[in-house]
């Protein structure tokens, strides 16, 4: 490689250097451009084949349309074979166009397991002595087995049967002892966990990864009928470079820029996707109705009460368990996190633990293979490439539209201080008649309201497109009107369009909560069962158990075959005996 080049791709490497640092260069922009000579070392001979070649250094914003700038690219040449020998040669321009799709966040997904959305309690009502907790077929709650047909342990429940803590009325309000010292109703209970209908398969996530698609087209015009030439780069994190022989030209895509807004950290966290039935109404209903939760709150192993995943041993395995009020140990689970955030939404806020609170989430096979948890980035990453081809001189074409507000409308008209509820949804329209490009930014806000990233955008001509932006209010003393600036800038910064945006902020309320403020929410669920007649879990020949139980008509049964089986034994040696006795004859 020649000194002139090498000294050059040093130069573009420390002015990369500079640049990729700077963390807010948000749109597609020409960096750098210089005629080089390039030279191909492809042995050890010091004769060096070399080209006169141009170097372009450019960077492609997240979502660009192709026709937001363009690249003509010029060779200049003379014939001296003709006239004076200092006759121009006309070569058809070169155009070079660059697109890049919107810009994803993706995660690998790891299987755990299934969970179900609201595991609940059945309690059926016994007599006294009709409750079995004990591990076998004929316990009062049953047996549940696994997949291979084994009883599950732990799966038998557990019996409270009427004692002193409810004859002295120490058992606290609402609690299963309670219940079972009703004459009416029985004298024991038996609490089965059960599970709903509707189940989650739960994932862990891994680290995120960026991932888009950068388009690089070169294209010449036909020319004395002359087909078209074309050649297309599909760049992007897995395919970071292409050629072409026909131009004379490689592109490499150099890296990206540090964008403004960094990836969500979730692999403190799992993702529970609604799965079986396949039917439901959830499952059909897709992202929507995803949920995304800390680790802290799940149970692999169901072994903690109160948690996602609870199953048989920590429900039957609590202390006090006939102390505690109904529902015990099935709080905090899938479906009351739902509840929760569908709760927050009607009153015009955001939830905690709905996906669709985080991001705009989306599930897709990245090349065919592992599935991938991807959600796209609001606001802009740049990617710089280097395009070296056959060619003298370079014009660069900015396209450069007016734009305008359609909108600018809060989610609420009141958000509170340090709460997730403020968020902006701003609709613009190029109103233009070329695609061009556009920064959407909200600021210059009268309260304190956290810096908001700037977001780039491309509209075709008359198109339209939503922007949302989250306002995060913190240290207000008291209530107040604050007003932010929502501006539209085109492709050159110069404001297109402005809108002020006027709220009102109130200061936060605190609370305790359950620490002495609220009584905690998203409790265990309990139902009435009905138990099986006792009558029917005696044995045939246990008359002890059907007297125990009450159950009268079986001994009387036994009563009446035993009466039957002795009049019958009676009828019959009676009879054997009156035919036996010698007959008297009288004779007169």
């Amino acid at each position: 490689m020649s000194l002139s080049l090498s000294r050059m791709l040093f130069s573009l490497l420390l002015f990369a250097l500079m640049v990729a640092t700077t963390p807010f260069a948000a749109e597609g922009l020409l960096l750098a451009s210089s005629s080089i000579e390039q030279c191909d070392r492809v042995g050890t001979d010091n004769s060096l084949p070399c080209e006169k070649k141009l170097v372009v250094t450019l960077s492609v914003d997240s979502d660009q349309a192709e026709d937001v700038e363009e690249f003509v690219i010029l060779r200049d040449a003379v014939d001296k074979t003709k006239g004076t020998g200092e006759e121009h040669v006309e070569f058809q321009p070169i155009r070079l166009t660059t697109s890049k799709s919107r810009v994803q966040y993706s995660y690998p997904l790891f299987y755990e397991r299934n969970f179900n959305a609201k595991p609940y309690e059945e309690e059926i009502t016994t007599e006294l002595v009709g409750c079995d907790d004990t591990f076998s077929p004929k316990a009062t709650c049953g047996l549940a087995m696994d997949t291979a047909g084994r009883p599950i342990p732990y799966s038998q429940g557990f019996c409270c049967r009427c004692g002193p803590c409810q004859l002295l009325g120490l058992c606290p309000v609402g609690s299963r002892g309670l219940q079972v010292c009703d004459i009416f109703r029985g004298a024991a209970l038996a609490s089965c966990l059960r599970f709903g209908e509707l189940w989650y398969s739960g994932y862990s996530m891994g680290s995120a990864t960026i991932w888009y698609r950068l388009s690089v087209k070169l294209t010449t015009d036909s020319q004395n009928n002359s087909k078209t030439k074309e050649a297309v780069f599909e760049l992007g994190p897995d395919v970071l470079s292409g050629s072409s022989a026909e131009f004379g030209a490689w592109v490499s895509l150099i890296g990206d820029f540090v964008p403004a807004e960094l990836p969500l950290v979730l692999s403190n966290k799992m993702l529970f996707i609604p799965s079986s039935p396949r039917i439901h109404e959830r499952v059909l209903a897709g992202q929507k109705e995803w949920l995304i939760l800390d680790k802290h709150h799940v149970s692999m192993q169901g072994r903690d009460c109160n948690k996602v995943g609870v199953s048989y041993e920590a429900f039957s395995g609590q202390g006090s368990r006939c102390q505690l009020i109904r529902g015990s140990c099935l709080a905090d689970q899938l479906e009351d996190y739902r509840s929760s955030d569908l709760a927050v939404e009607a009153r015009g806020g955001r939830g905690k633990y709905l996906a669709r609170f985080f991001g705009d989430f989306v599930v897709n096979n990245v090349n065919n293979s592992r599935t991938r948890l991807s959600y796209w980035m609001r606001g802009s990453l740049a990617t710089m490439l280097t395009v070296v081809i056959s060619a003298d001189r370079l014009q660069y074409l900015v396209s450069v539209s007016p734009g305008e507000i359609v909108s600018a409308v809060m989610s609420k008209s009141t958000v509170e201080e340090s709460s997730r509820d403020g968020s902006v949804s701003v609709i613009v329209r190029n109103i233009g008649h070329v695609t061009a490009q556009y920064t959407l930014g909200v600021g210059n806000c009268s309260g304190n309201v956290f810096p908001i990233m700037a977001q780039t955008l491309s509209l075709r001509p008359r198109g339209t497109v939503i922007r949302s932006f989250d306002l995060n209010i913190q240290d207000v003393a008291e209530e107040r009107i604050v007003q932010c600036d929502v501006t539209l800038r085109d492709a050159k910064g110069a404001i297109t369009d402005k809108k002020i945006l006027k709220f009102r902020v109130t200061s936060k309320v605190l609370t305790n909560d359950t620490q002495g403020g609220n009584a905690p929410t998203g409790g265990g669920a309990s139902v009435d069962g009905q138990a099986p007649p006792a009558c029917s879990r005696c044995e045939w020949y246990k008359i002890s158990c059907f007297l125990i139980h009450g159950c009268w008509w079986q001994p009387l049964v036994y009563v009446l075959i035993a009466i039957a089986i002795l009049l019958g034994i009676y009828y019959f040696f009676g009879l054997s005996s009156r035919s036996s006795e010698p007959k008297l004859h009288v004779v007169h």
